[in-house]
């Protein structure tokens, strides 16, 4: 017998991916941050599709469901962003396209965390861990995106 896949509430289970509808994802996050106020250390490998809720959603913080990165993970030192998976030498420009993508989307929420810890003082340090793209992978995403 196997388990069986339930929803943590009303959303659709394509919601995220599909809508970008991410309220639900940063209300939930922001009841685990308040539950978990004197984390440290957060690794969240392989938790890619989720980068985006912690910075409140794709288009942003919504201020009643984001994330409180001053008080209730204003301890937090380190923040570790990996897709989990590591690129093969034989990856497809799509393949590397997305891989990018999770990159970016890292570096938006540590930008987003340090937008709101800036004046902060101690709190505003963060070190954000994550994937990089190898020489060839960028060669392949610049001929691809036509910069070379």
């Amino acid at each position: 017998m196997t388990g069986l896949t339930v929803q943590y509430g009303g959303t659709g289970p394509y919601s995220h991916s599909l809508d970008g509808d991410w309220i639900e994802a940063s209300i939930l996050l922001k009841k685990l941050s308040k539950a978990l106020y004197r984390l440290e250390y957060l690794d969240l490998t392989g938790c890619a599709d989720w980068f985006v809720a912690l910075k409140g959603g794709e288009r942003g913080a919504v201020e009643n469901n984001s994330i409180d990165w001053v008080g209730d993970w204003g301890q937090v030192t380190t923040l570790r962003l990996c897709s989990g998976y590591a690129l093969k030498e034989d990856a497809t420009a799509d393949q590397i396209s997305r891989f990018a993508e999770k990159i970016s989307i890292a570096t938006e929420v540590q930008k987003h965390i340090r937008a709101q810890r800036s004046g902060k003082g101690r709190t505003a340090w963060i070190a954000v861990e994550k994937d990089s793209l190898s020489k060839e992978a960028k060669a392949t995403l610049e001929t691809q995106q036509g910069i070379v």
